[in-house]
């Protein structure tokens, strides 16, 4: 049957939510130790991507049955002092029986055609994703050919943390040290009014992307540290207060946070501290003219991973 496209918004997703859970359970990632996950994005679907920014979504349909879908947010970003339109491609994801078939490719060809005609969606000045890596890489493997997603760079690769809050509490924060100039954040706004910690960025998104795991489907609790180590100043102490209000606030939730692996010396660090992970992603990016500049380093936050 032919495959066809059609981009909705988060009023329109209703009827096809159950479609997008089926496939988001047939999606696993490594965690170390032989466990495995899933991304859950709750019963509605898009208030995980809506909260973001400006978000619609591009369904790839067989009949009136979702076999592939991708999302896209309009969101700012913000280097320095000035601030950049960007949209955010996430949340790629096809049927287990349409890979390697050239749904993928079709979908994003389709959304870069859209976005040149309808000067509603060409606002933005650069295009950016996240790709969870597996043990075989991330999606972007399979992008053979002429793909739209060959036209993207990688900008950074971020390792991402899941540690108890009892070990940050005891972190020795001396030591650690400063960040070089201003990163490229591409998560000025995770922070929310209504966060369980504003003051300390601590993010929960339990009920609009829980991450369950594989063996028992139960959701893993997750708190996100979404601030920017840059502008932190002293990220061991922040590291170590944040540790300490969560062992108070939800002691039972794992610390999420993600850092560029251009740091160096701040990776040394905290493995130092004992801190080891194996879970990785991968931004990358296609820029146009008047997007941001290449950074020393990349912040995003997990909380929109």
């Amino acid at each position: 049957m032919k495959i066809r496209f059609e981009l909705v918004g988060p009023g329109q997703i209703g009827p096809h939510v159950a479609d997008l859970r089926a496939l988001e359970r047939g999606v696993t990632y490594p965690l170390g130790g032989g466990e495995r996950f899933f991304i859950d994005h709750g019963e509605a679907y898009h208030p995980f991507f809506s909260r973001m920014g400006d978000a619609s979504f591009l369904l790839a349909l067989e009949g009136e049955r979702v076999v592939g879908a991708l999302a896209g947010v309009f969101k700012r970003a913000r280097c320095g002092k000035e601030s950049y339109e960007g949209v955010y491609l996430c949340d790629l994801k096809l049927a287990p029986g349409h890979r390697g078939q050239g749904v993928a490719r079709g979908m994003l060809w389709h959304a870069l055609s859209l976005s040149i005609r309808s000067p509603e969606l060409r606002r933005w000045r650069f295009a950016y994703g996240a790709t969870m890596r597996g043990e075989r890489g991330d999606v972007m493997r399979s992008a053979r050919g002429v793909h739209a997603a060959r036209m993207a760079r990688p900008w950074a690769r971020l390792k991402i943390w899941f540690a108890r809050p009892e070990a940050l509490a005891s972190l020795d924060a001396a030591g650690c040290p400063p960040f070089p100039g201003a990163p490229l954040d591409l998560s000025p706004d995770a922070i929310p009014p209504d966060a369980l910690h504003a003051d300390l960025g601590l993010v929960s998104t339990a009920g609009r992307k829980d991450l369950r795991l594989v063996s028992s489907g139960a959701p893993w609790p997750l708190v996100h540290l979404a601030a920017n180590p840059g502008v932190r100043g002293r990220w061991g102490a922040y590291l170590r207060e944040a540790g300490e209000a969560l062992v108070r606030l939800q002691p039972d939730a794992l610390a999420c946070f993600a850092l560029d692996e251009r740091l160096s010396p701040q990776l040394r660090w905290i493995e130092g501290q004992g801190l080891t992970t194996d879970a990785s992603c991968t931004v990358y990016a296609l820029r146009l003219p008047g997007g941001p500049p290449r950074a020393p380093f990349v912040h995003l936050a997990t909380s929109e991973i």
